[in-house]
């Protein structure tokens, strides 16, 4: 997470997810190893999944790592959500 928002993560598949700049999208599935991320059927604009192909090198899990960061850094930072717990909800 980068300032509130989803950058990167790990599957339980041997991949990992990266949201970048939907403008990067198409370039960047012409990569190997990037998949779009779809989320109950849907395509989720800016959110790849890249499999072990697409980071064989440091360098390639690297530019993917800077492509999101790049991205969420530049994204407003989302406001915290609380968590009512049973000492705060109202009886």
């Amino acid at each position: 997470m980068v300032r509130g928002n989803m950058t990167v993560g790990v599957t339980n598949k041997g991949e990992f997810m990266a949201r970048i700049h939907p403008d990067e999208q198409e370039v960047a599935l012409k990569k190997p190893g990037a998949r779009m991320m779809e989320f109950t059927g849907r395509p989720m604009k800016g959110f790849l999944f890249i499999s072990e192909k697409g980071f064989e090198k440091d360098n390639d899990f690297e530019a993917w790592i800077d492509m999101a960061m790049r991205y969420n850094k530049a994204l407003p930072e989302k406001e915290k959500k609380t968590v009512k717990t049973k000492s705060t909800k109202k009886k």
